[in-house]
């Protein structure tokens, strides 16, 4: 019962958080307003107010809307008192205003502590970016200089991947490959489920993350026709489509979360090289 609890009142604030100031003083003056007119309509009767010692005295609109004023912020002059129903108003009133004004100091007080935490996450996950960027980057250049190398061997039998040790070296991209595009999609998909992530980054980052994904679509692309099947054989058919699915799959996110046309033109890009990659792939083996 006590988690449960817990868990409403986290999720209250959480959809508190992000009401704005301007919000919070707009309720506040529209509920000023609603009970101003309740009083003034209340005043034609014996519910109403009157002045304290002015009885005679006729109570206008505009005295309704001071007084309405003077209890939500609980100052209670004491020139006006409320009788019959607009006591019960009143303090009403006087209970939605304490609310209130709870929640605007909060608000007020919150407004650089929520300036501050953004700059440290937006630093955090540039962070991360950087740090799925170059593990990306490794296995690019790792990719090339096997191919390069590969391309050097004078030998027809596979084409230079055929020793182990190659093979090997093939094996360890494909699996470091593959691990750092399934960590990159699961933070991707954390995040853009947490909320507005693509726009507490800078576009650049997203762009410089995508360019070594390309980079390797565009290595495996150029590769030439004799060397794609014993690529595709030595790094396992099955776990390089799964990579191929998992750079298709970043995109599709990223796409998904962000209305930024610069982000979306390399995201195209890659997908696009992707279907082409695969084509490649498949025509190479029997």
């Amino acid at each position: 019962m006590a988690n449960i609890s817990s868990r409403s009142s986290s999720k209250i604030l959480f959809r508190l958080s992000y009401i704005s100031l301007k919000l919070i003083v707009a309720l506040l003056i529209f509920v000023i307003i609603i009970f101003s007119i309740a009083y003034y309509i209340l005043a034609f009767s014996n519910n109403g107010l009157v002045f304290s010692h002015e009885t005679s005295a006729q109570v206008s609109f505009w005295n309704c809307v001071y007084f309405s004023i003077v209890t939500i912020s609980s100052l209670g002059y004491g020139d006006m008192r409320p009788q019959g129903l607009s006591k019960i108003l009143s303090c009403l009133e006087v209970l939605m205003g304490l609310g209130f004004l709870g929640l605007m100091v909060a608000k007020i007080a919150s407004l650089k502590q929520d300036y501050q935490l953004r700059r440290v996450y937006s630093f955090m996950t540039k962070q991360f970016l950087d740090d799925f960027y170059e593990s990306l980057n490794i296995c690019y250049k790792g990719y090339k200089e096997l191919l390069d190398e590969a391309s050097s061997v004078t030998s027809n039998d596979q084409n230079g991947l055929q020793p182990p040790g190659k093979r090997k070296q093939l094996k360890d991209l494909n699996n470091q490959l593959q691990t750092v595009c399934r960590a990159l999609r699961s933070h991707l998909v954390y995040e853009t489920k947490k909320g507005e992530y693509f726009s507490e980054i800078a576009a650049s980052s997203i762009i410089r993350l995508l360019k070594p994904i390309a980079s390797i679509l565009n290595l495996w692309g150029q590769m030439p026709k004799e060397y794609r099947p014993a690529f595709v054989e030595r790094s396992r058919k099955k776990k390089l489509y799964h990579t191929l699915t998992f750079f298709d799959d970043i995109c599709d996110i990223i796409e998904r979360n962000t209305s930024n046309e610069e982000i979306k033109k390399p995201c195209k890009g890659i997908r696009e090289q992707v279907s082409l990659v695969r084509r490649l792939f498949d025509d190479s083996l029997p």
